[in-house]
């Protein structure tokens, strides 16, 4: 099924000097073109809860509409100051649900785009306030539910992409291998300022939206994780370090000359960078390695990778 995405008003975006790789995320209305095709047979649905307080929270759905928000009157109750009241509302389609925001205050967000109505498909991240929900629609639902729970120890909630332990676990994994490998830190600069001036939420989009344009600047064969609230990892395979540092100038630069927008504010982000090589004599230590060059990249006492 195709979407059709209007912007209707552009409150939060990221713009790209570039122009080719912006990513929108205004009020979108979202409509489907044309008729929708019939429900698969036997399918079930339901939202399996990945980020926020009731982690694998699984939520059936199948009985008319739903309503989400932070009071007991809503049938998908989210106690989180970042929800509004009513938040949010599923309506029933031929094919499953769609989301309809209730012009809530921090937007109801679907694959990264805000959005004011949605058909949802399988496997779309759902995001209210800071809390996220992965739907899920499938003949095999227990199978698919298993499969996202499974994912959740080794993924960063806000994100969606790996975490520290996934980075850690293929770092070793690779060198036991014997394998070469660079890895790339970049950390969010002033963030705690930032955060002070934008509030936690704005930082949460922000961080969400950088992660988004780091895989997109990447090569499939790289590996992005994220390793604390503002850092993030890219583990480079087989790659020198010269050009491990070319990668990092260039996108820490791409940062810089993007524009993050929330809501009517326009944040400023910038990256510093380390690149840390680990080459397989390093053995059991590599992991303790990127450890030290993190924590000293945080401090600002790290070389820069650029």
């Amino acid at each position: 099924m195709s979407r059709n995405r209007e912007t209707e008003e552009l409150s939060e975006t990221v713009e790209t000097a570039s122009g080719d790789l912006g990513m929108s995320l205004g009020s979108l209305v979202v409509t489907s073109s044309g008729s929708l095709p019939e429900a698969a047979e036997g399918m079930r649905i339901c939202l399996v809860e990945i980020h926020g307080d009731n982690l694998e929270r699984r939520i059936e759905l199948g009985d008319g509409e739903y309503t989400i928000g932070r009071v007991e009157s809503n049938r998908v109750v989210v106690r989180n100051a970042s929800v509004s009241r009513h938040h949010a509302r599923l309506e029933p389609t031929t094919t499953g649900y769609e989301v309809i925001d209730l012009d809530s205050t921090n937007g109801t967000h679907v694959n990264e785009v805000r959005v004011t109505r949605c058909p949802l498909q399988h496997e779309d991240l759902l995001v209210v306030g800071n809390t996220a929900f992965r739907y899920l629609a499938s003949a095999n639902l227990d199978a698919a539910v298993a499969e996202v729970v499974s994912r959740i120890p080794r993924t960063d909630g806000l994100t969606q992409v790996p975490n520290r332990t996934a980075l850690d676990e293929l770092i070793m994994a690779r060198n036991i291998l014997g394998n070469d490998q660079c890895v790339i830190l970049l950390e969010i600069e002033d963030y705690d300022a930032l955060e002070t001036r934008y509030k936690a939420l704005a930082m949460d989009r922000v961080v969400s939206l950088l992660a988004s344009q780091l895989k997109q600047r990447i090569r499939r064969s790289d590996f992005l994780a994220r390793i604390g609230r503002r850092q993030f990892a890219i583990l480079l395979e087989h790659a020198e370090d010269l050009s491990a540092r070319r990668k990092s100038d260039s996108l820490r630069r791409h940062v810089s000359l993007s524009t993050f927008r929330y809501h009517d504010a326009q944040i400023p982000v910038s990256l510093r960078a380390a690149v840390v090589v680990l080459p397989a004599a390093l053995g059991g230590d590599v992991v303790g390695v990127v450890d030290r060059a993190a924590t000293q990249l945080a401090r600002g006492t790290a070389a820069p990778g650029a």
